[in-house]
């Protein structure tokens, strides 16, 4: 089953951020009921689909429903989707890596390669009628063809829209290839979670959290959420520290204060070991943060 996904990049020309690009694709259409655009935008379709879970195919995302029968036997687990988000993992951490050389070359490794495409320049709603050659005077020394594109140079902002581009897909890889290349090639950012640690797109490189309903609390956002926990775990963190440095004090004033006393020298030697091996277990999850403390109250 062969389909079509046509994406702009954005109104008037606009650089392309999250949901703007739209597909185009009529049977895609029909899926969203919507007369124009489908409810959701590239960047949220593709970041969607390469974060789901499970058995991908039984789901209704676009991408299943335009590739059809061709999906089959498709889950989070299959080679194609694995290796599809080491590479943006990677790409996420060193962005050269989302250059369009650097994705051509990731599609060779694996034996893919992009969907055929072509652009199409498609007029503005209402403007069927115009020419492009009413927008400049009449000029016999000028050729049919030199006519026509001063004419279309004075005109295109008025007269047609922002081009399509266009991918001939079959595949449901077809469909995530097209996508990705598409956001690549137009420099969209393409991040990953802290909160929900799924993908999404964003307007700026250093975002940290989606839109989407948290996993924590399904009363707000990743957004909200991810920023009260990181708040929440830096507080905790921060009483951690506090509670060491007063403690190193206390121990340190001790050991001073008796300084010529051989057992208080042993005594603050061991205490700074352990206290640095404690730490190390805290951080590897060998111990509890309450189990930290207690030892601390302890000494």
């Amino acid at each position: 089953m062969s389909f079509t996904m046509s994406f702009r990049t954005g109104k008037d020309g606009e650089l392309v951020y999250g949901e703007r690009p739209q597909f185009r694709e009529e049977f895609l259409k029909k899926i969203y009921n919507r007369r124009l655009n489908i409810k959701a935008g590239l960047g949220e379709m593709f970041t969607d689909f390469i974060s789901m879970e499970g058995n991908i195919a039984k789901s209704n995302h676009p991408f299943i429903q335009a590739a059809g029968d061709t999906c089959e036997g498709i889950t989070s687990d299959s080679h194609f989707l694995v290796q599809l988000r080491e590479y943006v993992d990677l790409g996420i951490e060193n962005k050269s890596f989302f250059e369009e050389s650097c994705f051509m070359f990731f599609l060779e490794s694996q034996g893919l390669s992009l969907p055929a495409m072509h652009y199409t320049l498609v007029m503005k709603e209402g403007q069927e009628d115009k020419s492009v050659e009413d927008f400049i005077e009449k000029n016999n020394e000028m050729s049919p063809l030199e006519r026509m594109m001063r004419g279309y140079v004075a005109a295109k902002n008025e007269i047609y829209d922002v081009p399509l581009t266009t991918y001939e897909c079959e595949t449901v890889e077809d469909a995530c290839i097209a996508s990705l290349h598409f956001l690549i090639t137009h420099e969209c950012n393409i991040l990953k979670c802290q909160n929900c640690e799924k993908y999404f797109i964003a307007e700026r490189s250093d975002a940290k959290y989606c839109d989407r309903t948290s996993p924590f609390n399904t009363k707000t956002t990743c957004k909200i959420d991810g920023a009260q926990r990181t708040h929440r775990t830096h507080s905790n963190e921060n009483d951690v520290d506090k509670q060491i440095r007063l403690k190193k004090k206390a121990r340190y004033q001790y050991y001073y204060r008796h300084s010529n006393s051989e057992k208080a020298c042993k005594d603050y030697d061991n205490f700074m070991d352990t206290l640095k091996a404690m730490q190390i277990d805290l951080k590897s999850g060998a111990i509890t943060k309450e189990q930290f403390i207690k030892w601390l109250d302890e000494q």
